[in-house]
This record gives structure tokens, sequence and C-alpha cells, in this order.
């Protein structure tokens, strides 16, 4: 009896010991389960994060490429309208310095003409002189 006893008490360790290894191996499946399924969950949000990090160094680079382009394209117009005003200023500046020539010459002109006839008025004058000395002789 007492061996019929130990036998069933170890038949009953036994049992009890291969439902708690179910247990635990049931348990580790549920945590390598649990596990994997947080894995997968990171993997995607790194995905996640790496697609949006990989458009907007897309968008910054296009961004980077249209701003370029609108500064050479802003310089290039002030350029053009710097060489323009400088131009039209260099013209302007031309067209006083010519008019301003002319009226020089025009001034010249008529101080020339004024002694002339200064000139012409004086040598009247010393003709009627000498002629009026002339007569008192």
């Amino acid at each position: 009896a007492k061996t019929k006893s130990v036998a069933a008490l170890a038949t009953s360790v036994e049992a009890e010991r291969v439902r708690e290894d179910a247990r635990l191996t049931a348990a580790l499946e549920e945590a390598k389960r649990r596990i994997d399924a947080l894995r997968t969950r990171e993997d995607s949000h790194v995905a996640t994060v790496r697609e949006g990090t990989t458009a907007q160094d897309a968008k910054r680079a296009t961004d980077t490429a249209a701003l370029n382009t609108k500064v050479t394209d802003d310089s290039t117009a002030a350029g053009a309208a710097l060489s323009s005003a400088m131009a039209g200023a260099k013209t302007d500046v031309r067209q006083r310095l010519e008019a301003a020539e002319a009226a020089a010459y025009a001034a010249l002109a008529g101080v020339s003409a004024a002694a002339g006839e200064a000139a012409g008025v004086e040598e009247g004058r010393a003709s009627s002189e000498g002629a009026a000395e002339a007569k008192n002789n």
C-alpha cells in the first residue's frame, strides 16, 4: 500500500510537473508572441519615421532648389534693372552735359558778339573823335 501510495504521489507529482511545464511553455509562447508583436509594431513605427524623414529631405531639397532658382532669377532681374537704370542715367547725364556745352557755346557767341559790338562802337567813337579833332585843326 505504501508503494502504491508513493507511486500515486510520484504520478501525481509528475502530472503536476507536466501541467506546470505546459503552463510555463504556454506563458513563454504568449510572451514571445507579445514581444514579436511589439517588434513588428516598433519596426512599423521606425519605417514610418524613416519614410517621413525621407519625404522631408526630398521636400527640403526641392524647396532649396526652388529658392536658389528664385534668388538667381531675382538677382538677374535686379542686375538687368540696375543696368537699365545706369544706361538711362548715363544718357540723362550725357544730354545734360551736351545741353550745358551748347549753352556755354551760345554764351561765348554772345560774349563774342558783344565784344565785336563794343569794338565797333569804340572804333566809331575814335573815328568821330578823329574827325572832330581834324575839323578843329
